[in-house]
Formats: structure tokens, sequence, C-alpha cells
């Protein structure tokens, strides 16, 4: 019994093993079964998304299998091409030639075919087609694979347009011989040859190099480096002229034959242009010595950078100690009585050491705004108050730092005395203003003609006008747009309150309010500080309708007060630092006081200058004693010149400012004279006009046409350019100073007039371009340049200008405006065309899904966001049921129908955060971020009720197919994403293997039983 019990188990054993070897044996039939499918599938893929077009052919030339290439490219379907002749999608009457030259590859004496294909509706396509003998499924056939060339031929094309239409000089020429097989236009413009005369000749044979050692300087090269970059050369036109530029040579490949490829950027008129632009900045060096208005540049040691990203308070430190002095012209250096050794180095901190913090603020507002104009309350050297108008402008480099800045400043204390004057007459006003409503035209014309701002408003505080200069103040432009505005609604809106309630206050109490401090806002930001007065306005009858307001601006004022007690303590300083001798003298004219440049001046010690009065040391006697009688009886005696005599007896011209000092009350307590040496001035002046000859010599033989022009219109000058610019001889514009005006083209008459107003109002330097009409009807543009005289009083006396001839820069501008505008084009036209290969490579070409390899670039992005976000991710794998049977039985199109319109019914299912992609063959999946697993498996249960509602029809036959579907969700079912689709794809199995035509989720325990 027991032998038979042990016999029994042995045989169970043995059964059990082999059991185990069955089913090892069914796992790696399957595993083969998958990997012969996958190689399948690949292959399938592979043939069909290649861009060539690849034939399979019987060995009489018949079709038996063709790409998706084919049929998409030649507009075919299957069944149309399938057992035809090759031949047939050859033209007509090229088929024999391509019969032929088929049969001349397979013997080996021809590489490819060059006959081009025909697709079904007529088109033809430059191709290359190569045959190679093989075998498929066992059968001899011929394999032809041809590839389109209709990309090469359009980027020949492309290199064709490009080449003929480029400024550049550019000529294609054999290796050997150096003869020209092609040129471009602008060959031939430049070198003023025609094509017949430049092909088949060499540079050799057209002497095209000015210097023969140049062209074997370029042959060595070629030989030595295979290419020429940027050598610069001149070359000889028909006619002889040179042309300038910049030479390259190099090998290119054109229809399989190598030439050479000759460049060259033509720089003859940037060489003209940079002699004309050297000639340019000597005129403007001209310009800044010869100008009456002081110009100066303050330059940085270093460059700053001045934006949020910086400390602007460090930046300052480093601004107030190293930026300086470094250019000084000749007005500025008389404004200020200084010398250009005063003047060189000077930094922020030299300027503002009576009070930083305030240079501080001005030099942020400045650099803040880039520009500032700027009236300032200034000091001589010798100590005379002066107010100057200054207009200061950043520089900056490339990379947008400031390298410095340059100031204009002129001398207008005259007018700011004037308007302290003005100031003055504020009481007169007020009574001006009772008579309103009689003297209206003639309160206007007062109102437009002074310099104090005055407005005028209802009983709600609503402006009823102004003049102009307050409109400007406002920010506007004429007084008529403030007409029923409030404060409210003007660049001062955080000072309405305060105004409004100065107004209700003053029509409320009848009584005028005088000499109101406000601070207001500018429409630049900016505040300053105003000395406002207001007044009721009554009707005749007495009832109040509004309010009238006048103010100043008393910002430079209120500054200046500051900075007088501090000047004061200055004066004692700078009398002895002075660089000008300084007398202070009894009104008898005797020594009371003289300072230590007084002293070196003369050759006096201190002690003897005392001792002397001011007629012991003049050498013209009775002129002075005549001045002082003249200051005595209340004469203003302006600057003036006289000859002092030194202790050595040597007679020296001097400048002198004397005036009367007085008390408090007005009575004269002594005098004070300021005197200067002017023997270099004055042997200055004589080298001056000497100058002025040699300047007129320069101008009669300039090249440009240079002019003096009165205030009047009339020319003082002209040069003899004229007639060769305009056809019109100097003396025509001598005596008829409206020929300028009559042959200005009409178009560009009011854009001249306009610079000629603007230059004599603003009296100002000024540029303009135009075009004139030449005695025989031509055109030429004309580039103007006027710069203001002044005499040495300020008084305007005209402008001296010039006029160049600049049609060819104008020319070559709309050339390269034109040359700009193509090349953006072409820049776009090349990211269109890049953002189209992306997404030709991310995109399965049959459904316009995204492919595999787009899926692997975003799939764990993804995923490493939702995990970031702590939010689910799903994936669902859909695969058609019984899809090699369709393709068998219906064919490959009806196959690509269905994966058509699956792919579309994935596509409307999906969000915008979805990635739906074509995974294999059939097969398709769809990413949901953010969706849980019960979300995505209603969204696949949808998917699938749409797909079995779905047909093709085939003739008339519809013909449907079902799809199986897998869902996996992180984190629940992996937490990577090659994971979660192996996962899904567990899922898909079960499904099919549950009847087809299903959605599973996955679970653990589906997944172990399937792996079983």
């Amino acid at each position: 019994m027991s032998d038979t019990v042990s016999l029994l188990n042995a045989q169970i054993q043995e059964l059990h093993k082999r059991i185990q070897e069955l089913e090892d044996e069914v796992v790696r039939h399957r595993q083969i079964e998958s990997v012969m499918s996958e190689n399948e599938n690949n292959l399938r893929i592979f043939f069909n998304t290649i861009d060539h077009l690849l034939f399979v052919l019987d060995m009489q030339g018949n079709i038996i299998f063709a790409n998706e290439t084919v049929y998409r490219k030649l507009g075919f379907c299957c069944d149309e091409l399938n057992g035809q002749s090759v031949l047939a999608v050859h033209p007509p009457e090229r088929r024999e030639e391509a019969g032929r030259i088929v049969g001349e590859m397979l013997a080996g004496t021809m590489d490819y075919c060059p006959v081009p294909l025909i697709t079904k509706d007529g088109r033809r396509i430059p191709v290359e087609t190569r045959v190679v003998a093989g075998k498929w499924s066992g059968q001899d056939v011929i394999f032809g694979v041809t590839k389109d060339l209709s990309d090469i031929k359009a980027s020949e094309e492309k290199f064709s347009k490009a080449f003929h239409s480029s400024p550049a000089l550019m000529a294609i020429s054999e290796v050997e011989t150096g003869v020209y097989v092609d040129v471009n236009d602008s060959f031939l413009r430049n070198l003023e040859y025609t094509r017949e005369e430049v092909i088949g000749k060499s540079s050799v044979g057209l002497n095209l190099f000015a210097d023969p050692a140049q062209r074997k300087i370029l042959i060595d090269q070629m030989k030595r480096d295979g290419y020429v970059r940027n050598a610069q050369v001149s070359v000889c036109a028909k006619s002889g002229a040179l042309r300038h530029g910049l030479f390259s040579v190099e090998y290119i490949q054109l229809q399989d034959k190598k030439l050479l490829l000759t460049v060259m950027s033509d720089l003859t008129e940037k060489i003209k242009a940079e002699e004309l632009l050297r000639v340019s900045e000597e005129r403007m060096e001209m310009f800044f010595s010869q100008s009456l208005d002081g110009f100066f540049f303050m330059m940085l040691d270093e460059p700053v950078r001045w934006d949020d990203s910086v400390n602007k308070e460090k930046v300052l430190d480093y601004v107030f100690s190293h930026q300086r002095v470094t250019k000084i012209n000749d007005a500025m250096l008389s404004q200020y009585n200084a010398t250009r050794e005063d003047f060189m180095g000077l930094t922020p901190n030299n300027f503002f050491s009576h009070d930083i913090e305030q240079g501080r603020r001005v030099w942020r507002q400045f650099f803040d705004a880039g520009h500032m104009h700027v009236d300032t309350d200034e000091r001589k050297f010798d100590g005379t108050q002066m107010w100057v108008e200054g207009d200061y402008v950043c520089m900056y480099d490339a990379q947008g730092r400031i390298v410095g800045h340059f100031g204009i400043q002129r001398d207008v204390t005259d007018r700011k005395r004037a308007q302290e004057i003005l100031a003055n007459k504020n009481q007169e006003l007020q009574e001006a203003a009772h008579q309103l409503e009689a003297s209206r035209n003639v309160l206007q014309l007062v109102i437009e003609s002074i310099p104090v701002r005055i407005f005028w408003k209802d009983k709600d505080s609503r402006y009823l006008g102004c003049n102009r200069i307050f409109a400007r103040d406002a920010g506007l432009e004429n007084p008529e747009d403030l007409f029923g505005k409030t404060d409210y609604e003007l660049a001062w809106t955080a000072q309405a309150d305060l105004y409004r309630n100065d107004d209700l206050n003053v029509m409320e109490t009848r009584c005028p309010k005088m000499n109101i401090i406000e601070p207001q806002t500018t429409p630049a930001g900016g505040t300053i500080w105003l000395n406002t007065s207001k007044v009721p306005l009554l009707t005749p009858e007495g009832e109040v309708f509004g309010v009238l307001g006048v103010y100043e601006d008393i910002t430079s004022r209120r500054q200046a007060e500051d900075a007088l007690h501090k000047s004061e303590a200055r004066y004692r300083a700078l009398f002895e630092q002075s660089h000008d001798a300084v007398f202070i003298m009894s009104l008898e004219g005797r020594h009371l006081e003289v300072n230590r440049r007084a002293v070196e001046l003369l050759g006096y010690t201190q002690f003897e200058l005392l001792a002397l009065s001011s007629w012991d040391i003049s050498a013209e006697l009775d002129k002075s004693a005549d001045v002082l009688t003249r200051l005595l009886h209340g004469e203003h005696i302006p600057i003036f010149e006289r000859l002092f005599r030194k202790k050595s007896g040597e007679v020296i011209p001097v400048e002198i400012n004397v005036e009367i000092v007085r008390d408090a009350g007005g009575k004269p307590m002594h005098l004070q004279s300021v005197v200067r040496d002017i023997t270099e001035r004055k042997c200055a002046e004589e080298v001056l006009r000497e100058s002025e000859i040699r300047y007129r010599i320069v101008a009669d033989n300039t090249h440009d046409w240079e002019f003096w022009q009165l205030s009047d219109g009339q020319f003082l000058y002209t040069s003899p350019s004229c007639k060769r610019i305009t056809g019109y001889d100097a003396q025509e514009f001598m005596s008829n100073p409206d020929l300028m005006l009559a042959i200005v083209h009409p178009e560009d008459r009011d854009n001249y007039l306009k610079h000629q107003r603007r230059t004599n109002s603003n009296q100002t330097p000024g540029e303009v371009e135009f075009r004139i009409l030449l005695p025989d009807g031509s055109i030429v543009w004309i580039g103007h340049v006027c710069q203001p005289v002044f005499d040495d009083r300020g008084n305007y006396l005209g402008a001296r200008g010039s006029n160049r001839n600049i049609t060819l820069s104008k020319q070559t501008e709309v050339i390269l405006k034109q040359a700009n505008a193509d090349l953006r084009i072409r820049v776009q036209q090349v990211e269109n065309l890049q953002m189209e290969l992306r997404e030709q490579a991310i995109r399965d070409p049959l459904t316009n899904l995204y492919n595999r390899r787009y899926l692997n670039e975003t799939l764990e992005r993804d995923l490493a966001r939702m995990k970031r976000e702590k939010k689910p991710l799903s994936v669902i794998m859909i695969d058609l049921d019984h899809f090699k049977s369709v393709n068998d039985t219906y064919g490959h199109l009806t196959g690509d129908q269905f994966l058509i319109k699956l792919a579309q019914i994935i596509s409307n299912s999906a969000r915008g955060s979805d990635i739906a992609c074509r995974y294999g063959g059939e097969e398709f999946l769809l990413v949901m971020p953010g969706a849980s697993a019960n979300a995505a498996f209603k969204r696949a249960e949808e998917i699938r009720r749409l797909c079995a509602r779905t047909h093709v029809l085939c003739g008339a036959e519809k013909v449907r197919v079902t799809a199986s579907l897998g869902v996996a969700a992180f984190p629940l079912h992996g937490r990577q994403g090659s994971d979660l689709i192996a996962k899904a794809d567990v899922a898909l199995y079960i499904s099919k293997a549950n009847g087809r035509n299903k959605v599973t989720l996955c679970c653990e325990k589906q997944t172990r039983a399937a792996h079983k």
C-alpha cells in the first residue's frame, strides 16, 4: 500500500512539473508574440512615417505595396495604385525614359532617375529615385525609394532670388579659370558693366582690382584656408571710379559643380560719410568754441547705472566725487569771469559745497528725468551775482548707463531784474482787475504780455480763463483748454482743497488775500512754491461772481534767500581768493582796502596801495574822474575799459566794473571796483579778427553752402558753393532774400517756415531737412544747420548756417529701410518654419494627435507638477478591437478612417490641460492631469460609447469597430509615468479578455492575476 502511495505521489509531482513547464511555455509564447507584434508595428510605423516615397514592385514593374507618403503626396488611394505599373505615376511623355533608366539602374550603369512624378490632379513633383532588387514575403521584388526634391528646388530658387536682389556685389565664377558664370544686378550697377561684358571674362580680364597685389594675397589666402573673410579691397568700375569694401570668397556647390562665390560689401559711401562726419565734428568744435552761450561737459570717471536695481544714494556719493568738468567754452568762462584752469576738474562737491543736500536733490531730479531746465542764482568767480538759465542733458552709453552730462547756460540777469520789477506791479494789477468789464481788451493784452501767471474763476472755482503762461504751467497747449476745469482735474490735484478754500474765503469776505505762500505739484510730478494773490471779482452792481488770481514761482527765490546768508560768509573768502583785483575806495577815490590780486596786478605792496588813490594808478586821469562824477550823480556805469599804470611804469589794459555800495537807507557808503587784466583778451580779439578773415577764406572754398543771414532775413554773406548746390549765384541770394523760400519744394515750405520762425523766436541752434528745386526742375535734398549769433551785449544779430547736399544719403536711407523690411520678413518666415517643424516633430501625421515622443517629454513633467500640487493624474489606454481584421477585410484606408475618427472622439473629449496622443498602431493614450480615477473612468466610458456608435462607409457597407479601454491613476496605481502606462495597459488587456468593448479600472488584484 505504501509503495502505491509513493508511486502516486511521484506521478502527481511529475504532473505538477509538466503543468509548470506548460505554463512557462505559454508565457514564453506570449512574450514572443508580443515582441513580434511590436516589431511588426514598429516596421509599419517606420514604413508609413518616413518622408520618402517607398514602392514595392514585382519584377514586371507593377506596384505591390506603397507607404502612406505615396498616397498623401500623389493623392491616389490604395486601390487606385495596387497592381498598376509604376510608370503610371510618371508624366506620359517621359514614361519610356523612366523605364529605360530603371533598367540601367538595375544593371548598375546609372545611379538615380531624375524623371518627376505626377499627382492625381496633374501636378509634377521633382524627385530623385533609386531602385534595388530584393525579397518581399519570399517573392523577388524591386524596391523603389523616391526623394521629394521640391524643398531643394525651392531652396535653389531662394538662393537665386537672394543672389540677384542682394545689395552686396556678388559673383559666381569657375574655380580653375576664374571666369564669371553669373553676377548680380548690384555688381553690374556699381561697376557700370552690362551682363554681356562680364560673363565669360575674369577679374583679370576686366582689370577689376585697383592693386593687383591685393588679388594675389586673396588667392594665397584661399589656397591656404579654403575661404576669405572680410578682406579690405578696392576695385575699379568701368569708368575708372574706385569702389571700396569688404571682400569674401568661399566654395559653393551648384548642380553638382564646385564654384566660387565672391561677395563684396560696398563701403564707399560709408567711407565718404565718415569723412563728412569728421568735417562735421570739426565744424561742431568750431561752433562749441564760438558760441555765445556757455557750453560745458561734465563726465564721470566710470559710467553709472541709474534705475531701481541700484542704491541711488551710493551712486550719488560716487557721482559727487567723480563727475568732473572736462570741457568748457570761452563763453562760459566769460560768464563767470573765470579761466579754464578755474573750472577744469571741478566736481558737484565743489559746486554745492555750501549745501551738499540741496545739490544731491537737484542731481537726483536731474538723473531721474534725464534732462533739466532751470534758472539759478549764481555767483561769478569775482563774487558778482548773476542769474543763469540752463539746459542740461544726461549722456548715456549703449547699455543705458549715465556717462556724464552736457550743459548750456546763458546769463539772464537782466530778465530776472525785469521780473522783479514786474512783481512790484502786483498792486497795480489788482486795481486794474476792478475795471475788468470796461477794460477787457486792454487787460487781455496786458495779461498775455507780462510773465506773471494770471487766472480767473467763477463762484464754483471753475476756470473762466487764464493767460498763456499759466496754461503752460498746467501742461496745456492753449488757455481755452482750461475753460470749465477745476483744480481737481489738473496736475496739482493734491493742493485742490487748499486752493478752493482760498477762493471761498476771498469771495465770502469780499477782501483780497495777498502774498499766499503755497506749494504746487507740476505736470512733471515735482513741487514748486508760489507767491499767490487773489481778489474777488465784482459785477458793476457790486455782486461777487468769481475770483481773480496772480502768482509767481518763488522756488528759486526761496532757495536764494537760504543761500544769501551763506553767501555773506563766503564773500570775505571770495574777496581774497578772487582772480580779479578788487578795490574798496572812499567816495573821493582813496583806497580803503585791496585784495591780494590787486597787489599782484600792479606790483605795489598792500601798504603802498592803501596810501594811493584811483588817480595814482590810472593812465587816463580825465576819463577816470569822469566815471566817478557820473556814478555819484546816480548814473549806472556798465563795465568799461581803461589803462592802468603799474609800479614799474608799464601800462596795461583793464576791464572795470565799479559800483556804489549803499547802506540800508540808500546812502552812499563807499565804492567797490572789480578790475580784470584784459591784456590776453585784447591779444585774443586781434587773433579773432584774423581768424574771421581766415574763416571767409575757408567758407569761400568749402564744399558746403555757408551763409550768414541777418535777423531781418537779408544775407550778409553767402559762399560760392551755393551755385554748385542750387544752380543760382551767391549774388542772386544777396540781392533777393526771398529766393531761398522760392526754391524750397512746395511740399516742404511749411516745415521750412516753421524752422525759420522757431529759430528767430527761440534764438537757438536748429536743424532741418528739405528739398529744393533746381533751375532745370530736378530735386535736391538739403541738410540745413543754423547757429544764432549775438553781440557782446546779448543782442540777436542773425544766424550763421550751412546747407549741404544730402540727396545721396537720403537715397541710401530708403534702400536701407527696404533691406531691413525684407530682412524682417525673412526672419519671420524662418520662425514660422521652425514652429511648423516643431509641430510636425511632436504630431502624428495621420491623426494630428501628439506622438509618443511628445508624451515622453510631458508626462513626467505633468506628474511632477501634480505631486507638488498634491493632485491626482489619470491615464486612459484605448485600443480598437479586431482592428487587424478590419485592415485585412476592408483595406488600410478604411482602417485609417477609423483611426482618424477615434482621434477626433478623443480630442473632443479632452480638456485643455489633457494630453491626447497616438501611442502605437491602433493604441491611443489620454493623460488627464488633476483628474481622479473615477473621473477618468467616466470619461473612458463616454469615449467607449461614442466609438461604438461610430461607423465608416466602405462602398455601401457601414463598418463598425468597438474599443477596449484601461484606466490607471496616480497615486492610487503608481507614482511613475511608466508604471501608470503599464497598469493602464494591464487594465486594457483585462477589458479585451472579458469580451472587448469594455472599460476596466486598474486594481492590484487584477494586475497580479493578469501577470500570472
